[in-house]
């Protein structure tokens, strides 16, 4: 089971592209939120 640990990387002014790598499982995205300045991404297992 991958971990649930928070992935936190720093978003750059403007317009961007970031890349994450993660496991081999596939993923929903069931939530995104933004809130003080951060994207919130919350996913869950298909």
């Amino acid at each position: 089971m991958p971990s649930r640990d928070p992935h936190r990387l720093e978003i750059p002014f403007g317009r961007f592209e970031r890349r994450l790598g993660l496991s081999t499982v596939t993923f929903r995205l069931h939530k995104r939120e933004w809130c003080d300045g951060c994207l919130y991404l919350g996913v869950r297992l298909t």
